[in-house]
């Protein structure tokens, strides 16, 4: 039986202090990760990395937001998307785990259909805890 490789992370998160929130928590879990600033950067890594098992983004960014990188992913690059183990997506329109966003919905329902493991969050800090365990169980 092979060994699954390590888990390599990309980061995609506009504010400086989210980010750093989100950095930490990958460097304590000594996962090898790249952080980009925007969708269209992590798009562009994503395609240019096929080592990224997993991806973390935030949804409000400038240039492309989260959503539309993940729609891209699902409509323009869905063979990328299936190589990815899981998906955090950080979107401020959650309440008591809920989404208040029809389309954020669509969208988490379609990365599903294509066999790609999402979790909604609302922030890094508050969800410290459930962020690990994604990481470190998949």
């Amino acid at each position: 039986m092979s060994e699954q490789p390590p888990a390599k992370v990309l980061l995609v998160e506009d504010s400086s202090p989210q980010r750093k929130v989100a950095r930490t928590i990958l460097e304590e879990l000594g996962l090898d990760h790249e952080i980009e600033y925007d969708g269209r950067g992590g798009l562009d890594a994503l395609l240019a990395d096929e080592d990224i098992t997993h991806l973390i983004t935030d949804n409000n960014m400038p240039i492309m937001d989260g959503s539309v990188l993940l729609k891209s992913l699902c409509r323009q690059h869905p063979e990328r998307l299936k190589k990815l183990i899981h998906i955090i997506f950080k979107s401020q329109t959650f309440f008591d785990g809920q989404s208040l966003n029809e389309e954020i919905n669509r969208i988490r329902d379609e990365i599903r259909r294509q066999g790609v493991s999402i979790t909604l969050i609302d922030d890094y800090g508050n969800e410290r805890d459930s962020i690990i365990e994604i990481l470190q169980s998949s």
